[in-house]
């Protein structure tokens, strides 16, 4: 690491320790000073830097009148315009490749002058992740919207809709533009809303993160069906409720073929039970009948004894 002597300034520290390309102008726009990462991020040596107009080294030609009018601006009138503000724009490397920066420019005091000192970080990093994320923020909205078995959107901290798919639309009946903004619980059957289920359940997803279950939901149509649902709590990085993430399913269907089942099932063991005491009853049959035909033979042999008595 490089030591730092204590008569340096706070330029100097800048210069030296700064993470981001500094570079120092003078009024004119003619680089006095430029630091190591400057020489890194536009690809020009220090030696062949200094001395040369800064807008002609790393700002494309399209910008360059709007570049050398602010900073004439400020010297004539003092007004600081577009400096100390965070901006975004392209800069040009050495090799003629564009790139974005963030740039802050600030006035400064130079040798009994005014003169400038620019601070700028290399974009191209956080661009290329940000179009990443937008793509694959625009995948995943195309994969939630071409499903249609599922009802997935978003609430709001409240519960009121934020997003909503086209499962959703045919499960439920409400179009995107009908129900967004709305409360959740207009899902609900009217005894769940009066026994306070919907709050309940943000609730319980608030405090352990995750809610699953299933119960009756009601459609726009006011038709009843019944509901496999799991609701999350979506944090901030910070820790912070932002929403809740939805899921329903339709399980109406799987009800009533369970339910057919079911009744199968009885129907088979009742029929299972008559077949059991029909053999049971058969069995007592034929043990009765031979009873009886012992006790027949036993009358026929004696019919003959009685007759003579």
């Amino acid at each position: 690491m490089r030591s730092r002597s204590p008569r340096e300034s706070p330029l100097d520290l800048l210069l030296h320790t700064a993470l981001d390309a500094v570079i120092v102008m003078s009024a004119d726009g003619k680089i006095a000073e430029w630091n190591d990462y400057a020489g890194t991020m536009f690809g020009w040596r220090r030696d062949e830097a200094l001395g040369r107009n800064m807008a002609e080294l790393i700002i494309p030609e399209r910008l360059r009148a709007a570049h050398a009018e602010g900073l004439r601006h400020f010297l004539d009138t003092g007004e600081e315009g577009y400096l100390r503000q965070r901006i975004e724009l392209p800069a040009l490397h050495r090799s003629g490749r564009e790139f974005p920066v963030e740039v802050r420019i600030s006035p400064i005091d130079l040798d009994g002058g005014t003169a400038f000192v620019g601070c700028l970080r290399d974009l191209s990093a956080r661009r290329a992740l940000q179009q990443e994320l937008h793509e694959a923020e625009r995948q995943f909205g195309i994969l939630v919207e071409s499903i249609t078995d599922y009802a997935i959107y978003m609430l709001d901290p409240e519960g009121r809709v934020t997003t909503w798919n086209s499962g959703a639309e045919r499960i439920k009946g409400y179009r995107a533009d009908e129900i967004v903004g709305q409360h959740f619980s207009r899902f609900y059957t009217e005894e769940d809303r009066e026994a306070g289920v919907p709050a309940e359940n943000l609730r319980r997803a608030a405090e352990a993160g995750k809610v699953a279950g299933e119960g009756g939901r009601v459609r726009k149509n006011g038709s009843h069906f019944a509901a496999n649902i799991v609701m999350e709590a979506i944090r901030d990085t910070a820790g912070r409720l932002i929403g809740f993430a939805k899921i329903t399913r339709d399980i109406t269907a799987q009800r009533e073929a369970q339910e057919m089942l079911d009744r199968a099932r009885e129907q088979l063991l009742q029929a299972s039970k008559m077949e059991a005491i029909g053999q049971l009853t058969g069995g007592v049959a034929h043990d009765f009948n031979n009873l009886l035909t012992a006790v027949s033979g036993s009358l026929a042999l004696l019919e003959p004894r009685i007759s003579d008595v």
